[in-house]
């Protein structure tokens, strides 16, 4: 019986590629420094809406003090002219 053997062929331009352990280590490490940085700045830019929602919200509780206590010093102005 003649021996035949199989050639692979594989389609134009397509080749093998390898890569070192050390390369594929550098390209993971290169990966999670950009992750890490894309984490930080979401964490700053959550920082800064939570902030602003803060500083918003103090804004219109003191507001709305204020609002009260002027209707408080005209209620009891209003009071005591009845009284008198």
């Amino acid at each position: 019986m003649p021996r035949t053997s199989k050639v692979e062929t594989k389609p134009e331009g397509e080749e093998d590629e390898f890569m070192s352990l050390r390369q594929v280590t550098d390209l993971m490490q290169q990966q999670k420094d950009m992750f890490m940085a894309l984490l930080q700045q979401q964490q700053e830019n959550f920082k800064g809406f939570v902030q602003l929602i803060l500083d918003s919200t103090n804004s219109r509780l003191e507001t709305i003090v204020k609002d009260i206590q002027e209707v408080k010093v005209t209620c009891n102005s209003h009071r005591k002219r009845w009284m008198t």
